[in-house]
């Protein structure tokens, strides 16, 4: 009793002594590693990105293995050891999650970390404009602004409509037709489509711009206020002539 309470005193826990007088002491068990996953802080325009594997204790000396798995892109080496590189797509965001097999089981030992693949952006550019056009020659010009739009993921499509003197309405219907276009035949998604009714010019004119997502173009100035654009029967009419 009195070893007892001298121990206590001194803020140390002793465990009591057993019936038959021996002492059986706990040694603490040993201290579990944290398992984090980091990339670098700058990436190579080649789409590889390296993930590597950190334990915080590294005289930690169990044999261990590394799993491995990604939300996207693909492994291309190191799958089984620390650090693994992965090859994505431009404007791609990659998760690597590591599993490390081998640890006390009493310890965490998934970790994951997110890296991106963020190109500079294109730059805004007028890609084409049209008026009135027989449909198929609509649909060349629209054929390859999607053929743009899927080589520059960075991008977003803005069309502009203006509606001519005659042809009140018609801008609205003509680009909706052109995004329409665009989704359904080339699977562009809609939201990378942005469609304006600007205003008025002498005739109708519809302008395709690349953009940079985030960004809205500079272009876009009516050279008519929209009370000087008259209704019109058609989309498809050519007609410039004042009523």
């Amino acid at each position: 009793m009195i070893l007892f309470a001298i121990a206590s005193s001194l803020g140390q826990k002793v465990e009591p002594q057993s019936a038959s007088g021996s002492f059986e002491p706990r040694f603490p068990q040993k201290p579990c590693p944290v398992v984090s996953v980091s990339g670098p802080s700058e990436l190579d325009i080649d789409g590889l990105i390296p993930f590597t594997t950190t334990l915080s204790n590294s005289n930690y000396s169990a044999k261990l293995t590394y799993n491995w798995e990604v939300s996207r892109g693909v492994i291309t080496e190191g799958q089984g050891t620390s650090a693994i590189v992965v090859k994505a797509s431009k404007y791609q965001t990659v998760t690597a999650t590591v599993d490390v097999r081998g640890l006390d089981p009493s310890c965490g030992r998934i970790a994951s970390a997110t890296m991106g693949i963020h190109h500079p952006f294109p730059p805004e550019q007028k890609f084409d404009f049209y008026r009135v056009l027989p449909r198929d020659q609509e649909e060349a010009i629209l054929e390859r602004f999607a053929t743009a739009l899927k080589n520059q993921p960075g991008a977003k499509a803005y069309i502009l409509g203006y509606d001519g003197r005659v042809l009140r309405g018609s801008a609205q219907k003509s680009v909706d037709r052109a995004r329409t276009y665009l989704v359904d035949k080339h699977g562009i998604d809609q939201a990378r489509i942005v469609t304006v009714d600007v205003g008025a010019k002498e005739q109708l004119t519809i302008d395709l711009y690349l953009v940079p997502i985030e960004s809205i173009p500079a272009g876009g100035e009516s050279t008519l206020y929209p009370t000087e654009a008259k209704p019109g029967k058609s989309t498809e009419t050519k007609s410039s002539k004042r009523p």
